[in-house]
């Protein structure tokens, strides 16, 4: 398992798929920071919690951040939960894997089979519901959508993490993200008193806006006008 900082901002060309949704402000998609955890955000790390990399995927998170217990030892690789999957139900480069925003990269969870069949068909750019193509959605997309949380499943001594998104209600599907425009997801709203800003929490971290966790794990958004006021 590889643990540490790399210092690279790795830009790729990755799209939706054919005949997807495709923007000026789709560029927001395809920036990747594979310096920092992507579930908090930050760059620091140290022996306690240290940044762990996807040995697939490249995905970098913190071991408290993706609820690593251990590494594996010595040289043996370390995959995040999408990578360790057989490859035909790896998530497909070409479509937006999250069930709750169109990035197409970073640190997923699988979704549980009643998840799946709650989102709304129009809020699905990638594979039909209803086949059985796992889905995923990001932990920090989780943290940042009022009706979204994880759930623990344990067997043997070993837990897995499963997104669950049943609570999510249709209307917040019907939101548009007002920074990449993409109708795709369910975003968030900017978490200032009395704006209602719509946003995917990834789209915002891309644009520099603020983003942060209160005591609790939520992972509030900003918008603009109310981000300047915090950084």
């Amino acid at each position: 398992a590889r643990t540490g900082k790399r210092r690279r901002l790795r830009p790729t060309g990755e799209k939706l798929a054919a005949g997807g949704f495709q923007t000026p402000s789709a560029r927001l998609l395809t920036r990747r920071n594979t310096e920092a955890c992507h579930f908090c955000g930050s760059e620091y790390g140290d022996e306690a919690n240290p940044i762990v990399f996807c040995d697939r995927c490249d995905v970098p998170v913190h071991m408290y951040c993706y609820g690593i217990d251990e590494l594996p030892p010595g040289d043996m690789p370390w995959y995040c939960d999408a990578c360790r999957l057989p490859e035909s139900l790896r998530p497909n480069a070409a479509y937006p894997p999250c069930a709750l925003c169109p990035t197409p990269w970073g640190a997923l969870r699988i979704l549980g089979p009643s998840s799946v069949n709650t989102i709304p068909r129009h809020a699905m750019l990638h594979k039909g519901v209803g086949d059985s193509t796992p889905r995923f959605v990001h932990s920090a997309c989780v943290a940042s959508v009022p009706e979204a949380f994880c759930h623990i499943d344990r067997e043997e001594g070993c837990h897995f993490y499963f997104g669950d998104i049943t609570r999510v209600p249709s209307e917040r599907y019907d939101l548009l993200c007002g920074l990449c425009k993409i109708p795709h997801g369910a975003p968030a709203q900017c978490s200032a008193k009395g704006c209602y800003v719509e946003m995917h929490p990834l789209c915002a971290r891309n644009a520099g806006l603020a983003c942060e966790f209160d005591p609790n794990g939520t992972l509030h958004v900003f918008c603009e006008t109310h981000s300047m006021a915090r950084h």
